[in-house]
């Protein structure tokens, strides 16, 4: 690819010394690229561009560096991109200096930093396609915001009105229909704790993979990293996990739980989770699953904590005791089935986002490094295969 610098060097496409002093923190201007100098700030991808100011100038921290486009050789936009690429942020943070934790990028570094420059037109032109691909993940990220906020206020509305209509009464665990029974959990469900971890089970000859608090998110399991230990054939009929079953943490944030849909062919599980089973019928794990993130993650209906509290346990015995709302089986379906709705919804929303972060990702380091160039790429077209 011929890069070719508008001003002949690779070493103007930007200025890093503020116009005037002052006595504290450091001068920039509208259009000027906001760089932080300090660790993790800067490790983290920290920047900004000044560009929504209500004046054509500001007074910054001094752990920002103002970075000023040359006129007619750069875009400031551009140079914003240029920082943020990973490989240029680990090229620079290698030259950071002062004591671990607490080091610096000096500004000398950054001001002969050299950077190839297409073309002013080209630069602009790469700086759009980012941009609109940016604007995609904020679309997707406000998506997910709006749509985790209408299941919030489902779940109230579902537990507290329900389906048919019917006069609300107070009970232990707030206002529910008053069709609605409260019973204790240990009536409808049963527990067991998993194995529990030692060295000689982690170390075992058989290593077969199992789930930990770390695991079980909010409505949602993770194996991406998952860890394997030692089960012998009585433990695997004990602790195997089905299809369907609820895993509740024992520890940890406060009755955060997820259904076990088989994400892996065969699945244990250690004794930081308890697992749930209905006892009949009647009862509805996925309904039990959708009234705990209610009680514990928004409602505190318990009084135990909200979803960002920890305790040290969730005991079995207070995991039985607790007094839960029992539904008809057919509105429990239905009461689910409105809920998972809105789950998929909002798992359609985060990995169009995650997608779309990898998207723009993979365009900044190959636009950056000339792997891949915007000429002739419509950005009509971006946007719909985005």
């Amino acid at each position: 690819m011929d890069l070719v610098p508008a001003g002949g060097s690779t070493r103007i496409a930007w200025v890093t010394k503020p116009r005037q002093s002052i006595t504290s923190g450091t001068y920039f201007e509208k259009g000027d690229v906001l760089l932080s100098r300090i660790t993790p700030s800067f490790e983290n991808g920290k920047q900004g561009l000044a560009e929504d100011l209500p004046t054509p100038y500001g007074y910054a921290s001094t752990e920002l560096i103002p970075i000023k486009s040359i006129t007619g050789t750069s875009s400031a936009r551009f140079l914003f991109y240029f920082l943020l690429d990973q490989q240029t942020r680990t090229a620079m943070a290698a030259q950071m200096e002062g004591s671990t934790g607490r080091q610096r990028l000096p500004q000398s570094v950054v001001r002969d930093w050299p950077i190839e420059l297409p073309p002013l037109p080209e630069q602009r032109k790469i700086s759009a396609v980012l941009s609109k691909v940016q604007e995609a993940v904020e679309e997707e990220s406000d998506l997910v915001r709006v749509t985790r906020e209408l299941k919030q206020t489902a779940l109230r509305q579902l537990f507290t009105r329900g389906l048919r209509g019917k006069p609300q009464k107070e009970t232990e665990v707030g206002h529910i229909p008053e069709n609605w029974a409260v019973v204790p959990f240990r009536t409808l469900f049963q527990t067991q704790l998993g194995k529990m971890l030692s060295p000689k089970a982690k170390h075992g000859e058989e290593p077969l993979p199992y789930l930990r608090n770390k695991n079980v998110q909010w409505g949602r399991i993770d194996v991406e990293d998952v860890l394997t230990m030692d089960f012998d054939a009585r433990e695997r009929a004990k602790f195997e996990l089905r299809p369907g079953d609820l895993l509740i943490c024992e520890g940890g944030i406060l009755g955060r739980c997820a259904l076990w849909k088989a994400q892996l062919k065969e699945c244990y599980y250690q004794k930081a989770l308890h697992r749930v089973r209905p006892l009949s019928s009647e009862s509805s794990n996925e309904f039990l699953t959708y009234w705990l993130e209610h009680a514990f993650a928004f409602a505190n209906v318990y009084r135990l904590g909200g979803a960002s509290s920890t305790i040290a346990h969730l005991p079995a015995e207070q995991l039985l005791a607790l007094p839960i709302p029992k539904p008809d089986p057919t509105e429990q379906r239905e009461i689910a089935a409105i809920l998972r709705t809105i789950d998929e919804k909002i798992s359609h929303h985060e990995e169009r986002q995650r997608l779309l972060r990898e998207l723009f990702r993979t365009l900044l380091h190959d636009l950056m490094t000339a792997r891949r160039r915007v000429t002739g790429l419509h950005l009509s077209a971006l946007g719909a295969t985005a």
